[in-house]
């Protein structure tokens, strides 16, 4: 062999190792591939053969040793891509995350005080009442009848002779509460009136721990999230005996534990007199922004 054919093999040698030191080091750091010792063996063939290419003439490389080379392919091995299924997934992960989003930012959150009520304007029933001991001789009156302040109610017999009982206030005749002959004593409940306007307004009876968030404007619902009106004035807490007078409500309460009682100003009329259950609506908002903490 001439010396240009050592300085050849001994080159080859030189690029033969220089390139398994790489192939080795990039083994170590992902996994040596199935192809690293194939791209040695391609690249450079072998001693024999690259000797019997020196004798025939030919070039340095084989060509089918270049044949098997696939630079693509053993990148592709070295770096492989994430698989369609992980794709999916995350794709699938994505669109559950913006789907929960968008609920949470379009669903209501509402925050409301439960509270019976009766179709009721201020101030409140009128009471007509006996002013002495005697018996009922006539009751001159019907339910649904319109009184004038002053308009007689029923005719009694006392021990001071025949009298009347007299309306206090204008209003509506709602429930007659003694028949003729009935006996009756100072104080007793002879009828009630709905005040004028009774069609237009509410009063709602919530106990007092329960009201304090309550405020004048706020949204007032049925049970059925119907929009009934909005409240238009809070009374100071009563006593709940008190409160029943005043509403004809059965409210159930601690003796101790006041009751407040709040007008409502209807959207649209309602029956006088009948009675309603209602949610005053505290804090409205969306899941999200509650989530958020605003």
């Amino acid at each position: 062999m001439g010396a240009d054919g050592a300085a050849v093999l001994v080159a080859v040698q030189l690029a033969r190792r220089l390139m398994a030191s790489t192939v080795t080091s990039m083994s170590d750091r992902e996994g040596r591939s199935p192809g690293s010792a194939q791209i040695i063996d391609a690249s450079s063939g072998n001693v024999d053969d690259q000797t019997t290419s020196e004798r025939t003439g030919s070039k340095l490389f084989r060509p089918r040793a270049l044949a098997q080379i696939d630079v693509a392919a053993e990148l592709d091995n070295q770096l492989p891509l994430v698989p369609r299924r992980s794709w999916l997934l995350l794709v699938g992960a994505g669109a559950v995350v913006v789907a929960f989003l968008a609920w949470c930012a379009f669903t209501p959150s509402v925050e409301y005080v439960e509270a019976q009520g009766r179709v009721l304007a201020p101030p409140g029933l009128l009471q007509v009442a006996s002013e002495d001991i005697g018996t009922v001789r006539e009751v001159l009156v019907q339910p649904g009848a319109i009184m004038m302040p002053g308009s007689p109610v029923a005719t009694l017999m006392t021990e001071q002779g025949k009298t009347s009982a007299r309306a206090v206030g204008a209003g509506t005749v709602w429930q007659i509460a003694v028949e003729p002959g009935d006996p009756i004593t100072v104080g007793q409940l002879l009828a009630t009136l709905l005040p004028p306007e009774s069609r237009d307004y509410a009063t709602l009876a919530v106990p007092e721990p329960e009201a304090v968030d309550v405020r004048v404007g706020m949204s007032v619902v049925g049970r059925d999230s119907r929009p009934l009106g909005s409240v238009v004035a809070i009374a100071a807490p009563v006593p709940p005996e008190r409160a029943r007078e005043q509403s004809a409500l059965e409210i159930v309460s601690d003796s101790r534990q006041n009751v407040v009682l709040m007008v409502v100003r209807l959207g649209s009329p309602m029956t006088a007199g009948s009675l309603i259950q209602a949610r005053v609506v505290t804090s409205a908002s969306t899941v999200l922004r509650r989530i958020l903490g605003s």
